[in-house]
C-alpha cells in the first residue's frame, strides 16, 4: 500500500506495518507498566510499632506486593499508570487515525467495518463515517489531558495536600473510563476492519513516483546521495510539469548528464518495501508466542 510522508505518497509498504508498530509498543508498555501498579497504595500508619507487621499483612490479603515505603503525598505510582495508559491508548489512535486518513475516497485502502447498524452521513447515502477512528482518536486526547493533570498531582505539600488528591478524583476514573472505551472501540475496529487490496494495488502501480527512494538509493553509491538527489529532483520536477512520464525524464537526464551514464534505473513499477515485511512478521511471531506462553499482562 501507498506509504504516507508529510502528507505525500512515498514509498510503498505492507499494510500490516501500519497496526505492527503501535501493536509493538503497546506490548512492550503492558509487561513494562502492568506489574509496576499492582503494588500497594496504603498510606503510613505513623504511631504504630507494629505498623510494618499490619502493612504486610494487609497486602497479603489484598494480594498486592508490599511497598518499600507507602505514603500519603507519594503519588508516582498513580502518575505512572496515568502516562503508561495514555502511552498505550495513543498507540491504538495511531492505528485509528491511519484508518481515518486511509479511507478517504481518493485513497480508498481500508475502510472500517460496515453493518445494518453502522448509520452514514445523514445527508450522503453513499457516505460512511469513520465514527470509530474519530472517537478513538480523540479518546486518547482526553486520556493524555488527564494524564498531565495526574502527573501534576505529584507535586503535593509536605504530609497531606488535598489540593492533589481531589484533583484526582476528578480526572482518574474518567481517565479510566476513556481508556476502556478507546480499548474496546479499538478492538472492534481492528476486527472488522475492510482491507481494499485491489485499490492499494492501483494506487502503487499508478503512482510514478513510487520508486523514487529505491532509484535514489540505487544513484548514490555512484554519484553521491547529494548529487544523486539533485538530478532525481529534477526528474521528478520534469515529470509532474509534464505528463508524469518518469521513465521519458529519466532516459532525459540520463543523455544529458554524462556523470549518469551506465547507471541501473531498474523497473519502475517494481516496488521495495525494504525490511518492512520481516519486521511485521517479527511483532506477529512475538504476539503469538506470548499468547501461547500465557504471559503475565498479555490480554
Amino acid at each position: 500500500m501507498s506509504g504516507f510522508k508529510l502528507a505525500a505518497a512515498g514509498q510503498p509498504r505492507p499494510a500490516e506495518l501500519y497496526e505492527a508498530g503501535p501493536v509493538a509498543r503497546l506490548a512492550d508498555m503492558l509487561r513494562v507498566s502492568v506489574p509496576l501498579h499492582r503494588a500497594l497504595k496504603q498510606p503510613p500508619l505513623l504511631g504504630l510499632s507494629q505498623a510494618l507487621g499490619l502493612r504486610r499483612a494487609f497486602a497479603a490479603e489484598v494480594g498486592l506486593p508490599e511497598p518499600a515505603v507507602s505514603w500519603l503525598t507519594a503519588r508516582d505510582r498513580i502518575a505512572e499508570f496515568a502516562t503508561g495508559l495514555s502511552i498505550a491508548v495513543s498507540s491504538l489512535a495511531r492505528i485509528a487515525n491511519e484508518v481515518y486518513s486511509l479511507q478517504r475516497r481518493e485513497i480508498g485502502e481500508v475502510s472500517e467495518g460496515s453493518g445494518d447498524s453502522v448509520v452514514g452521513s445523514i445527508t450522503m447515502p453513499h457516505k460512511r463515517n469513520p465514527e470509530s477512528s474519530e472517537q478513538i482518536v480523540v479518546l486518547a486526547r482526553l486520556v493524555r489531558s488527564h494524564a498531565a493533570t495526574l502527573t501534576d498531582t505529584m507535586v503535593q505539600e509536605h504530609e497531606r495536600d488535598a489540593r492533589g488528591w481531589k484533583a484526582e478524583w476528578a480526572v482518574f476514573p474518567e481517565l479510566c473510563h476513556y481508556a476502556l472505551t478507546a480499548i474496546s472501540l479499538s478492538k472492534s475496529l481492528v476486527d472488522g476492519l475492510e482491507v481494499h487490496a485491489a485499490a492499494m494495488r492501483h494506487n502503487v502501480e499508478t503512482d510514478p513516483y513510487a520508486s523514487s527512494e529505491q532509484l535514489l538509493r540505487r544513484w548514490s553509491p555512484s554519484l553521491g546521495k547529494h548529487r544523486a538527489q539533485a538530478l532525481l529532483n529534477e526528474v521528478y520536477r520534469t515529470a509532474s510539469e509534464g505528463d508524469n512520464d518518469v521513465a521519458a525524464a529519466l532516459a532525459d537526464v540520463v543523455k544529458r548528464d554524462g556523470t549518469t551514464s551506465g547507471l541501473v534505473v531498474g523497473d519502475l513499477t517494481v516496488v521495495e518495501t525494504g525490511a518492512s515485511e520481516a519486521m511485521v512478521d517479527r511483532v506477529v511471531a512475538a504476539a503469538h508466542a506470548r499468547r501461547k506462553s500465557g504471559a503475565p499482562g498479555w490480554p
